[in-house]
């Protein structure tokens, strides 16, 4: 816990929580096919993950580390709220309502460098070789929020599907369809799932 960089009536709390992931080390079913039979007759092993996700929180100016965590220990006991540190994701730095009402306060240069801070603080780099993570050759931005309840993560990052017609840049009759030219290269297949 420590005083708050910009707001001198509150405190942050840096608040941890470990997640881990299980996902299935094959795939037996897609959207377009189901699986022939139930998941466990394949007998396929799990892969987990585990993470430690970090955010702060704006907390009372008189409230210590003993009473901010009596107030989260309060939270998890009741049976509806569940609080949790969710991610997003996104092809663009992730802004919040508070940083779109500041940024309208600042002239088109100091909106630019705001911005550039926003894209370098939310870059998600690889820890073990240094490179930026990308998604369909695009840069993947990341940001953790606090919820008071469960919430799931959400990924902004979807690169939409070209159809093998679209892709052609065959042109479906207008009668049939709405009229559909845009070329393959706008667009590209979405990578799989990224695990951090």
């Amino acid at each position: 816990m420590k005083a708050h960089t910009y707001k001198s009536n509150f405190n942050q709390a840096e608040l941890r929580q470990s997640v881990q992931k299980e996902y299935a080390t094959r795939s037996i079913g897609n959207d377009m096919q189901s699986a022939f039979a139930p998941k466990e007759a394949y007998n396929l092993p799990n892969s987990s993950y585990q993470s430690e996700r970090v955010c702060w929180v704006d907390i009372p100016k008189d409230w210590d580390i003993v009473r901010a965590q009596a107030h989260l220990d309060q939270m998890s006991k009741n049976k509806d709220l569940s609080p949790c540190i969710y991610q997003v994701l996104s092809f663009e730095p992730i802004l919040t309502s508070d940083d779109r009402a500041f940024m309208n306060t600042l002239s088109s240069g100091e909106r630019e460098a705001f911005l550039e801070t926003k894209k370098r603080n939310q870059t998600i780099i690889n820890p073990t070789t240094g490179e930026i993570i990308a998604r369909s050759g695009m840069q993947l931005f990341r940001r953790l929020f606090f919820s008071n309840v469960q919430k799931e993560d959400i990924d902004l990052a979807v690169v939409r599907q070209v159809s093998a017609v679209e892709a052609s840049g065959f042109e479906i009759p207008e009668e049939k369809s709405t009229k559909r030219t845009q070329k393959a290269e706008s667009y590209a297949t979405a990578d799989a799932a990224l695990d951090f």
